[in-house]
């Protein structure tokens, strides 16, 4: 058995038709259907389904402004391939996400509180997540938040990235990131009016490193690379935004919104005593060409965020 899988509206149902013409179609798209638990365990291989990666379907312009173009358009094919007026095309989402799918499968009464708590989370895109802060905000006890987080990133709207620690049990227990799984969504939630508006605002930065990250996220994925994804951050001041473990080395990866390159935009990833045995090292900028900026750091533009993998 193949088994698709993905949140809704990253075209599923239109891939299968198109690969298997032939075959007969029955929909198990029903609510009820959150009762049934096999897990089909060894039988089953787990193929996901994300929003467009950018090798899939090219900037129309390898720019900065193209890319805040995708970016408050984001990923998903109605809005990106098909035009959908995008204003029409998120509220819809989240009135079918949120009072269909939540409802049904975790039972929420106060669907406006979910929604709350998705647009803090909005808020806080990029940056470190306080749970508990979090919950104290929206009047709701931490385990209910926690529960409602684990829900949106099992239903790959949000992704959560884990620090980065030798001890691989610490990685559980620490403060983790957050990041949308779709600008589009984030830049909706955030209620930019256009993406001139959001490539001015405040905003801007943590949604350019949003989209790198989950770039290289889509393209890990679709590649089936043996690799986890997580940031870095000591006590001593060092920062790492993404750090790529393949196991025998590590891509250590900086994310600035700066179309000219500085010495301190990469210091970090040439600063010793960081915890890496064989690192390459990369900085993902506005800075439209791929080149090498020294013996240790290569620049890489956003729209070829995927080769930091190649």
């Amino acid at each position: 058995m193949l088994l698709l899988t993905g949140a809704r509206q990253t075209g599923k149902s239109t891939l299968l038709r198109h690969l298997c013409p032939r075959h007969r179609y029955i929909t198990f798209d029903d609510p009820l259907m959150r009762g049934v638990t096999e897990s089909l365990a060894g039988r089953a291989a787990v193929f996901e389904l994300f929003g467009f990666a950018l090798n899939e379907y090219p900037l129309t312009s390898s720019t900065v402004s193209g890319l805040f173009d995708r970016v408050f358009v984001g990923d998903y094919p109605d809005p990106l391939v098909h035009q959908v007026d995008r204003r029409i095309f998120y509220s819809s989402y989240l009135q079918t996400y949120l009072e269909r799918d939540i409802r049904m499968i975790q039972n929420i009464q106060d669907i406006s509180l979910f929604q709350s708590f998705l647009e803090l989370l909005a808020a806080r895109a990029g940056q470190l997540l306080n749970l508990s802060a979090l919950a104290r905000d929206l009047g709701v006890a931490q385990p209910t938040a926690k529960r409602w987080l684990t829900l949106l990133e099992s239903s790959r709207v949000v992704y959560v990235l884990r620090p980065y620690f030798r001890n691989i049990s610490k990685r559980v227990v620490k403060t983790p990131k957050l990041y949308f799984l779709d600008t589009g969504l984030l830049s909706f939630l955030l209620k930019y009016p256009d993406p001139q508006t959001l490539f001015s605002g405040p905003s801007a930065g943590p949604l350019f490193e949003n989209y790198v990250i989950t770039e290289i996220f889509k393209t890990m994925k679709y590649r089936g690379l043996a690799a986890e994804l997580y940031f870095f951050r000591d006590a001593v001041g060092n920062e790492i935004d993404l750090v790529i473990d393949k196991g025998d080395r590590q891509l250590l990866v900086e994310i600035k919104l700066s179309k000219s390159v500085r010495p301190r935009h990469y210091e970090q990833l040439e600063r010793s005593g960081l915890p890496f045995s064989n690192p390459e090292r990369f900085l993902i900028s506005a800075f439209a060409e791929s080149i090498q900026l020294t013996r240790q750091v290569r620049n890489v533009p956003p729209w070829l965020a995927h080769q930091v993998l190649d």
